[in-house]
């Protein structure tokens, strides 16, 4: 089996190309482990003829769907050569998701995050105050929220200092806030300037990690309270992101994809 490993702004990936008769649940908690196996936070199996893509998760189990693996799955076609131009599409959890590569040294991709809703049901939150900029309190704490919907329910909250900030220190009971039955993703925000956003983002059950809908979301509430223009530059953990709404509202992030290494790996010496 050949594998290769990518990485997305720290995030990285095992990609390999589909074979039968392989359990890709048991596959994925051997060759994910970073001490006994390959390593790495996502195995991602490409099918062909019509591009599709499974992405399982250290644990084995499968994973809805992933912006940052859809950035590593489209290096991966092209390195191949499985497509010619810019453009490729690939089904993901049923949905047909269209990439872009806007450059191809060094390589980046891009693809489209979604509009943001700022419905209450859309968050499952059920009651009429208004989320996007409510006040809730944690420990004594005040402070407001931007609680929205864009590719999963978002909570964006604004800090002075990135690494500093005793509001990080919250994003457990944040996520948790009890006017959330399902939870929300929670990404810190500091306004460097106009085109510039610091992200720090805590996923729902999952502690901080990378995520590109998360990163939009930071510019989406940005955007909208005035902070920042239709585009800025994300600075996250391990990298960026260049996040830009479009004139329809949509947001799209363009992401560089780096190569790690490549190798074959046999199975039954595991």
């Amino acid at each position: 089996m050949n594998i290769v490993k990518m990485h997305v702004c720290g995030n990285d990936f095992l990609l390999t190309q589909y074979e039968r008769n392989i359990n890709y649940n048991e596959l994925a908690i051997k060759i994910l482990d970073r001490h006994l196996g390959v390593g790495a936070s996502r195995l991602v199996v490409i099918k062909t003829n019509p591009f599709e893509i499974f992405i399982y998760m250290k644990d084995g189990k499968e994973e809805l769907s992933n912006s940052n693996a859809l950035m590593c799955f489209l290096k991966y076609v092209y390195d191949k050569k499985l497509i010619r131009g810019s453009k490729a599409s690939v089904m993901s959890n049923n949905e047909k998701i269209d990439l872009e590569i806007t450059q191809e040294i060094p390589f980046m991709a891009s693809t489209n995050i979604g509009i943001p809703n700022f419905k209450n049901q859309m968050i499952y939150v059920n009651d009429p105050l208004d989320c996007f900029g409510r006040v809730i309190t944690i420990n004594n704490s005040s402070f407001t929220i931007y609680s929205f919907y864009l590719d999963g329910i978002q909570t964006v909250v604004f800090v002075d200092d990135i690494e500093n900030s005793s509001l990080i220190n919250m994003a457990k009971e944040i996520s948790e806030y009890k006017i959330f039955s399902k939870k929300t993703n929670v990404t810190f925000v500091c306004v460097k300037d106009k085109k510039t956003l610091l992200v720090k983002t805590y996923a729902i059950d999952a502690g901080f990690v990378v995520s590109a809908s998360s990163t939009a979301a930071a510019l989406a509430a940005s955007c909208k309270l005035g902070y920042t223009k239709l585009t800025a530059k994300c600075i996250i953990d391990g990298g960026y992101m260049d996040v830009e709404i479009n004139r329809k509202g949509y947001l799209t992030i363009n992401v560089p994809v780096n190569k790690i290494f490549e190798l074959d790996y046999n199975m039954e010496e595991e």
